[in-house]
């Protein structure tokens, strides 16, 4: 549910749940919620997950993170559970997620809709686009075309989570800035290209070898489906996306 909902439920939540109740939440954004239940649903033991991928894409090697702020049996058996499907479970504190999970989702997603919204502005047509795009580029369409084809509440939660989502927002436009002063500043030029490049990169660290393989693999896998659907048409009655829930982002 949107993180306005889960918020105004505290009062039925305090007032109906029993005291040796399990609460389990999956909000996008946590630090406020958690702030305002770790006070007043106690002693209710309470577990904070968010299953990071659409449910169409299944648990197996996907990463649910999880946050025990008051652990009983119960938080134990359905980690345990998680675990059994193939999901990786990583534990942060609900102020890490927020910094490393919102806020990097909050950039993916304000990236994507960027992406879009630049070629909508430059006026291109976008069946021509996805007939001659490159492989990074229908990756790229890709991934906007699934984030517009889901529901928009939980984008917008995201969006909306406050600091860390305007951070984000915020750090993508300045490094749009930066590309963009390198390359065509009177200080700019090919050498000032060229060390944005180093220092992209030095941020990836030893991780960088294992995020090209990744891409590599999933651009073979794009193109081995055939060319790219036409646009416009409508998505097939089998579309996951009508299959399960819309609370996941992709």
């Amino acid at each position: 549910m949107p993180e306005q909902a889960a918020l105004a439920a505290l009062d039925v939540l305090e007032s109906a749940l029993a005291p040796h109740a399990t609460v389990v939440e999956t909000l996008s954004h946590k630090h406020r919620f958690l702030d305002a239940a770790d006070r007043r649903l106690a002693p209710r033991a309470l577990l904070s997950l968010n299953p990071l991928f659409h449910p169409s894409l299944g648990w197996a090697d996907n990463a649910v993170t999880a946050s025990v702020l008051r652990p009983d049996a119960r938080c134990a058996q359905v980690l345990r559970l998680i675990s059994a499907t193939g999901a990786r479970v990583v534990r942060l504190s609900h102020e890490e997620h927020d910094r490393h999970v919102t806020a990097v989702q909050a950039a993916t997603h304000a990236a994507l809709l960027a992406f879009t919204g630049a070629l909508a502005r430059l006026g291109v047509r976008a069946p021509t686009v996805a007939d001659c795009a490159p492989p990074p580029t229908r990756a790229l369409l890709a991934l906007a075309a699934r984030v517009l084809s889901a529901d928009v509440e939980t984008y917008w939660d995201i969006q909306a989570a406050g600091g860390e989502a305007v951070a984000a927002r915020d750090a993508v436009a300045a490094a749009l800035a930066d590309l963009s002063e390198r390359t065509t500043a009177p200080t700019g030029g090919e050498k000032a290209f060229r060390q944005l490049f180093e220092e992209v990169a030095d941020w990836f660290g030893e991780g960088r070898a294992t995020a090209a393989d990744d891409a590599a693999r999933m651009l073979q896998a794009l193109i081995a489906t055939g060319p790219p659907s036409p646009v416009g048409t409508a998505p097939p009655s089998h579309d996951t996306h009508t299959a399960h829930p819309p609370r996941r982002p992709s």
